[in-house]
């Protein structure tokens, strides 16, 4: 066996693996269909390297068409996966005209006027055409973090390295023509050392860009609640916290509202567990529905807190009175019609730089006052440190 010989498995054996990993990436995470398809992107080059170089036996117009054929679609593939990872419109008739144009061109200096740089050219046209297109949709989906920027550059750089291998092969810096004694062309030789690193740089970039999808979701149900997908306490307060942080000293539009399911005790023992988990559901659906801001948590048990960066007085008596309505309209299959389901309310209008810590303190103290009025009201804690009754 010559060096020739193990050169040529590398680039199979290099493609073989990346697809296995995306096959296996796929397996675990399955909504994600691009990764499926880099998967047989990777196989198709490795296929159309292995075919190339090891059925030397079939050579002609039919192999040609095959390898290349191979190669143009394992592209195609990774271009429509980098779009489809970011849900970006696939230019599907674009795509179809360059692979028809690509095909007939290509074929036709293949059987009526034979030649091989034709041929070459046709590729880098066809290859750099699939790549800017692919650019420009990326750029139309407007990328915003630095990876999205790594794949536009990736396909900016497709264009620009099919670019230079034409020029290359035009002023004859690349042969085409295949060595006496090794059988493989110059140019050749370049596909088979440059691919390797191009093939493993998109791999990379693909799953550090998973990766980064992957722990983004982790956080995200880390801050987030099981039962009601609203915030939990930890993300609830490293997000407020982060717009205190942000306001001035003395901003005093801020507000925070504190709200406890009356009698909630009496629900589980009464009717269970399971009812109690349903109950606490749906008040997170209301409050969703009625809370007026996305800074909403049930901060434990059947405790919630819903936060107001801006906020006056009026405006917090009308939400409290709009999630009480919801409340007292709420259904819950597995509760007799006549059991209304009920809440006490405590809010704060925060004071000159004032700690999330001190807001909710004073909050709960509205809240506590509420429950020993007799529940299902609202209060909001006045700048003297009292309440004030609304609903």
């Amino acid at each position: 066996m010559t060096a020739q010989f193990f050169y040529s498995l590398i680039n199979p054996a290099i493609a073989g693996v990346l697809s296995a990993a995306f096959a296996a990436l796929w397996l675990f995470k399955p909504g994600e269909g691009y990764l499926a398809l880099l998967a047989g992107s990777f196989l198709l080059c490795g296929f159309g390297f292995a075919a190339n170089d090891f059925l030397l036996f079939l050579e002609g117009p039919a192999l040609r068409l095959v390898v290349n054929g191979a190669f143009f679609a394992a592209v195609l593939g990774v271009c429509i996966s980098a779009l489809d990872r970011v849900r970006a419109p696939v230019p599907g008739l674009g795509y179809a005209a360059i692979c028809a144009f690509a095909a007939l061109v290509f074929c036709w200096f293949l059987f009526v006027q034979p030649s091989v740089e034709a041929r070459v050219h046709t590729m880098h046209l066809g290859l750099a055409s699939l790549a800017a297109l692919t650019v420009r949709q990326l750029l139309i989906a407007r990328p915003t973090s630095l990876l999205d920027r790594f794949f536009v550059a990736l396909g900016a750089f497709s264009v620009v390295l099919a670019a230079v291998r034409s020029v290359a092969v035009l002023v004859r810096g690349l042969d085409t023509s295949p060595d006496a004694t090794a059988r493989v062309s110059p140019y050749w030789a370049t596909v088979q050392a440059i691919t390797p690193a191009v093939a493993i740089a998109v791999a990379i970039i693909f799953m550090v860009a998973l990766a980064a999808r992957l722990i983004g979701e982790l956080r995200m149900q880390a801050d987030r609640d099981y039962l009601t997908g609203l915030l939990n306490r930890g993300g609830f307060d490293k997000r407020v916290l982060a717009v205190l942080d942000a306001e001035t000293a003395y901003e005093t539009a801020a507000a925070l509202l504190v709200l406890d399911i009356d009698d909630f005790k009496r629900i589980n023992d009464s009717f269970g567990h399971a009812v109690g988990d349903e109950v606490i559901t749906a008040v997170g659906g209301v409050l969703q529905r009625h809370g007026r801001t996305d800074l909403v948590a049930r901060s434990g048990g059947e405790e919630y807190a819903l936060f107001y960066p801006q906020a006056n007085r009026s405006e917090l008596a009308e939400i409290a009175d709009d999630i009480r309505i919801g409340l007292r309209s709420m259904r819950i299959p597995s509760l007799p019609s006549s059991h209304a389901v009920t809440a006490s309310i405590g809010i704060h209008l925060r004071r000159q730089a004032e700690t999330l810590r001190d807001m909710k303190i004073q909050a709960d103290k509205a809240l506590y006052q509420v429950k020993a009025r007799g529940k299902d009201a609202a209060l909001i804690a006045s700048c003297e440190r009292t309440t004030v009754p609304i609903g």
